[in-house]
């Protein structure tokens, strides 16, 4: 398993998530990985609605490896 990005030393989990979500996320990716990019943007939901650690516990370490 190799991870799709490296996540910055200062950030959490959940941080890391919301950034790459934001930011890493192109096009090219997204089609690629529909499955994956759908499971961001509920874990985004999540983030703007809920507790973000649960965002992270559900998607964390399943999405960032492939």
């Amino acid at each position: 398993m190799r991870p799709i990005f490296s996540v910055r030393a200062d950030l959490t989990p959940d941080l890391a998530i919301y950034s790459y979500a934001k930011e890493r996320i192109s096009g090219a990716l997204r089609q690629q990985y529909r499955h994956q990019t759908t499971a961001f943007q509920l874990c985004l939901t999540q983030w703007n609605t809920a507790n973000p650690r649960l965002c992270d516990r559900n998607f964390y370490i399943r999405l960032v490896t492939f």
